[in-house]
């Protein structure tokens, strides 16, 4: 939705600065309009780099992630060229411009390496409280409708805006706070449990080959990747 959007403002601003290029164009002063454009190429290209890790760390998983990421790269890429034939050519391009795609490219390559990780760190740091309330919830029996909790958090607290809650008795909860709702039954999550059979599994886990990707965070918490 967010894409979709951009593009639709994207394609709006585009379309007014063809008409504007061309009144200018008849008034004599191409230079003028062609500065306008590639400030606002450079603007984009920065915005784009800016809200790249956010935007698909929170809003896209599984096999969606990946065409949503080749749609945003190419995207970025292309704008990114626009900005770059101009330098080469040397025509047109201020400081700023010059400073706007290098930022954008360094930028752009530091999310695609390490964006999902750092975003998922501060993710449960500073929402770990937000957690806690939702978890609250759960063992209480609040607000929980067939097996889901809705949220209504910006950005979601849970890929997909919905936490999972299992409750098999009184007391006995699991809370499931997806970091990435995967492909097929393959998933990353935050999970909170008092189920002792979890438990042992997910302790066993931690100690195990996979324990770069299952980690137990705090009493009753997991980091799991199924």
């Amino acid at each position: 939705m967010v894409l979709i959007i951009i593009l639709i403002v994207a394609i709006l601003i585009v379309i007014w600065m063809d008409r504007e290029k061309r009144k200018m164009e008849f008034k004599g002063k191409p230079d003028m309009i062609n500065h306008k454009v590639y400030n606002f190429w450079t603007i984009v290209l920065m915005l784009l780099a800016l809200l790249q890790a956010p935007i698909l760390y929170y809003y896209t998983s599984g096999l969606f992630s990946v065409f949503v990421t080749i749609l945003y790269l190419s995207i970025a890429l292309i704008i990114t060229g626009i900005i770059l034939r101009s330098w080469i050519k040397k025509k047109d391009i201020s400081v700023f411009h010059k400073a706007g795609v290098s930022f954008s490219i360094l930028l752009g390559i530091a999310s695609s390496i390490w964006g999902s990780e750092t975003i998922e760190q501060l993710d449960w740091k500073y929402r770990r409280a937000e957690r806690e309330l939702i978890v609250k919830k759960a063992l209480n029996g609040s607000d929980i409708e067939d097996g889901e909790l809705t949220t209504n958090y910006f950005p979601p607290i849970s890929n997909g805006g919905k936490v999972l809650v299992e409750s098999k008795s009184p007391g006995n909860v699991t809370v499931t706070f997806f970091i990435d709702r995967g492909f097929m039954d393959h998933y990353t999550a935050y999970i909170y449990t008092t189920d002792k059979s979890l438990i042992e599994d997910f302790d066993a886990r931690t100690k195990s080959e996979w324990h770069r990707t299952n980690k137990k965070i705090d009493e009753n918490w997991y980091r799991i990747a199924e």
